[in-house]
């Protein structure tokens, strides 16, 4: 099996430095050729279209961010192989509802091969804002974009990158504060307007205004907290959550995190959307600040296409070494559908770049 590791060194407090060691000295693989690749932000699409087409798996090592830079670049290839995650970021939520950040925070990197070993290739959701930038997890308009672009300036500050994932994690809490305690001046109750189109059981559609916007594609959101329980990221619909005003954001944040609370519920489910600006607002991808939207701006939202996934399965017994997984029969279950094949016996090859 030809593996293709995407890492970025500067993640999780240059964990990704860290794993690309640990990868390079593990023997306990055979049969399969790793490529280990350091990202480098100024040409990240240009490295996934490059080194991405007719590898059997592609593993991204790092956090949201990463996670989403290099999707869209898979989404790019017309037949992309399949991703899976080593998660090594802030947050990591689509890692955590897919299962990857159990797999590697619980067994390591034994369980991540055994995990590979056992795991199956299932699609999923795509999203494209105005036929811009995609996203894969979740997109925000409004209130916890703004609160990105604070951290997002401060981290790029000489203090913030000293800051370490716990330093990280009380950043973006200092910024929600602030932001939710003491809103920008001219942000009110109706910043944004999503408009849901007409359907069978709906002639009408439906229109709803609100402080802020999330479209949610996974079960997690903000760093773990549990969001939205039965929906899918492969159904092909989009969750929307209009916030009224930013205590509701708060109120969002609490359910996710507080067991007492039952996890929220999205206000709407659809497969396309419309947004309208009533205010300049701006707008976030899969946890990345993306810019500003200007005021009276019409934005479509539509599903793009589907990628593959390499998941990994819910109950398997990971503590087991990974040589015994690997003697046992097949690296990766084949399906119709799968386009990873059996690892085929070769040389390992490892290129640091």
């Amino acid at each position: 099996m030809d593996c293709l590791f995407l890492i970025n060194p500067v993640s999780g407090s240059k964990s990704g430095q860290k794993i690309a060691s640990l990868l390079g000295n593990d023997s306990s693989t055979q049969g399969i050729r790793k490529h280990l690749v350091f990202t480098d932000p100024g040409r990240l699409e240009s490295q996934v279209l490059s080194l991405a087409p007719g590898r059997d798996l592609v593993v991204i090592a790092g956090g949201d961010g990463t996670v989403s830079r290099v999707v869209n670049g898979l989404s790019r290839i017309e037949t992309p192989p399949p991703f899976a995650i080593l998660p090594i970021g802030t947050g990591n939520d689509l890692a955590r509802t897919t299962g990857w950040w159990h797999i590697w925070h619980d067994e390591g990197l034994d369980g991540f091969w055994a995990a590979v070993s056992a795991g199956k290739v299932k699609p999923i959701d795509l999203w494209a804002c105005n036929g811009g930038p995609v996203f894969v997890a979740y997109a925000g308009f409004g209130l916890d974009a703004r609160i990105l672009e604070s951290v997002e300036h401060v981290r790029k500050t000489g203090i913030g990158r000293l800051l370490g994932e716990y330093g990280t994690r009380f950043l973006y809490a200092a910024c929600g504060a602030r932001h939710v305690l003491f809103p920008v001046r001219g942000c009110n109750t109706r910043d944004i307007e999503l408009s849901i189109p007409p359907t069978r059981n709906n002639q009408h559609g439906n229109n709803m205004a609100g402080h802020a916007l999330l479209l949610i594609n996974i079960n997690h959101y903000a760093g773990g907290g549990r969001i939205n329980p039965t929906g899918r990221w492969d159904d092909g619909r989009l969750e929307a959550f209009i916030l009224p005003r930013a205590a509701a954001y708060l109120m969002l944040l609490l359910k996710g995190r507080v067991g007492i609370f039952s996890p929220p519920h999205a206000d709407a489910q659809q497969d396309q959307l419309e947004i309208f600006t009533r205010q300049a607002i701006p707008v976030h991808f899969d946890g990345e600040f993306a810019g500003n939207i200007p005021v009276h701006k019409r934005l479509g939202v539509n599903h793009e296409r589907c990628l593959p996934m390499l998941v990994p399965p819910k109950n398997l017994w990971v503590r087991e070494k990974i040589t015994p997984h690997w003697a046992k029969g097949k690296a990766i279950e084949k399906t119709r559908s799968s386009p990873v094949p059996d690892p085929a016996i070769s040389s390992q090859d490892i290129d640091c770049r």
